[in-house]
């Protein structure tokens, strides 16, 4: 924030924010690694990933291909804080690859496919699930649904499929039908997919 000559007006606190017009999809990611970074890189454009080996997966590049740092007249937003209504959210903070997936990207994931579900006990489920969670992959089977570890977060991944295994909890730690499918539906709802 900075006080700026709005046009028309004296030097007031001001809001000015560079637009992002372009970037790589979030709904392209493919492992829990270039998760990680994406999402590093949403906390701080800015950021730098460190490879410790040459053998290490190579980090993916910044999706902000025209992140700039400095202010550009023709690409920001000048917010006075007059303006404002402080009553309501009006910025949004704390994003991730959830987030950008279903606000920004209109839900596009490209690894489920709009399905918002894997079963962890088939191949591709498994891969999925080993690849973005820390899971033990003897707790689920085909009787267990997962969350997208993607499109609906990991937390939620894990703890879906946590309440949805057999093999795994005491029963009478997890939630009953009732409460998973109001949780489930308070997930999906504040994503926008319900």
């Amino acid at each position: 924030m900075s006080s700026i000559q709005v046009v028309g007006r004296n030097s007031e606190p001001t809001f000015v924010c560079n637009k992002i017009g372009e970037w790589w999809s979030f709904g392209n990611i493919r492992t829990g690694s270039e998760l990680f970074h994406y999402e590093n890189y949403l906390i701080g454009p800015s950021y730098k990933p460190e490879v410790e080996d040459e053998d290490e997966e190579r980090p993916p590049k910044c999706p902000f291909s025209d992140f700039s740092k400095t202010v550009l007249q023709d690409q920001c937003l000048t917010i006075p804080v007059s303006n404002l209504e402080f009553e309501k959210p009006f910025l949004y903070h704390g994003f991730n690859a959830p987030g950008m997936i279903s606000w920004c990207e209109g839900g596009e994931c490209q690894l489920c496919g709009g399905g918002r579900e894997l079963c962890p006990g088939c191949r591709d489920g498994r891969e999925v699930m080993e690849s973005f969670t820390t899971l033990p992959s003897t707790k689920v089977d085909c009787g267990t649904e997962m969350m997208y570890p993607l499109c609906i977060g990991v937390e939620c991944a894990e703890e879906s499929a946590y309440q949805t295994s057999d093999h795994w909890g005491d029963e009478d730690d997890k939630m009953s039908d009732e409460e998973y499918n109001e949780w489930y539906s308070r997930v999906m709802k504040k994503l926008g997919y319900m």
